[in-house]
Protein backbone atom coordinates (compact mmCIF):
# COMPACT_ATOMS: atom_id res chain seq x y z
CA UNK A 1 0.00 0.00 0.00
CA UNK A 2 1.48 3.34 -1.05
CA UNK A 3 1.78 6.14 1.48
CA UNK A 4 0.09 9.43 0.77
CA UNK A 5 2.02 12.68 0.71
CA UNK A 6 0.54 13.63 4.12
CA UNK A 7 1.81 10.41 5.67
CA UNK A 8 5.33 10.93 4.30
CA UNK A 9 5.60 14.60 5.22
CA UNK A 10 6.73 14.69 8.84
CA UNK A 11 8.31 17.77 10.38
CA UNK A 12 11.99 17.37 11.14
CA UNK A 13 11.59 19.20 14.43
CA UNK A 14 8.29 19.19 16.29
CA UNK A 15 6.89 18.85 19.78
CA UNK A 16 4.83 16.08 21.28
CA UNK A 17 2.89 16.70 24.47
CA UNK A 18 2.91 14.16 27.27
CA UNK A 19 0.89 15.37 30.18
CA UNK A 20 1.77 19.02 30.71
CA UNK A 21 5.31 18.78 29.29
CA UNK A 22 6.31 19.20 25.65
CA UNK A 23 8.80 16.65 24.34
CA UNK A 24 10.96 17.88 21.48
CA UNK A 25 11.08 15.58 18.44
CA UNK A 26 14.05 15.84 16.06
CA UNK A 27 14.67 13.56 13.09
CA UNK A 28 17.95 11.62 13.24
CA UNK A 29 18.48 12.70 9.61
CA UNK A 30 18.58 16.31 10.80
CA UNK A 31 20.97 15.51 13.64
CA UNK A 32 23.42 13.38 11.69
CA UNK A 33 23.12 15.00 8.23
CA UNK A 34 25.78 13.14 6.19
CA UNK A 35 27.56 11.53 9.14
CA UNK A 36 26.91 8.42 11.20
CA UNK A 37 28.54 9.69 14.42
CA UNK A 38 28.31 12.79 16.55
CA UNK A 39 29.66 14.05 19.86
CA UNK A 40 27.21 15.29 22.49
CA UNK A 41 28.60 17.35 25.34
CA UNK A 42 26.61 16.92 28.55
CA UNK A 43 27.63 18.40 31.91
CA UNK A 44 31.28 18.60 30.85
CA UNK A 45 31.47 15.01 29.55
CA UNK A 46 31.59 13.95 25.90
CA UNK A 47 29.28 11.21 24.63
CA UNK A 48 29.36 9.59 21.18
CA UNK A 49 26.05 8.93 19.46
CA UNK A 50 26.35 6.69 16.42
CA UNK A 51 24.18 4.85 13.94
CA UNK A 52 25.11 1.16 13.57
CA UNK A 53 25.18 -0.77 10.29
CA UNK A 54 21.78 -2.18 11.30
CA UNK A 55 20.33 1.32 11.73
CA UNK A 56 20.27 1.29 15.55
CA UNK A 57 21.48 4.13 17.76
CA UNK A 58 24.24 3.63 20.33
CA UNK A 59 25.22 6.24 22.95
CA UNK A 60 28.59 5.71 24.67
CA UNK A 61 30.64 7.78 27.08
Amino acid sequence: MAMTMDQKAKPADSSTYRGDKALRRVSSEVLFKESSRMIIEHQGANYTLQITRNGKLILTK
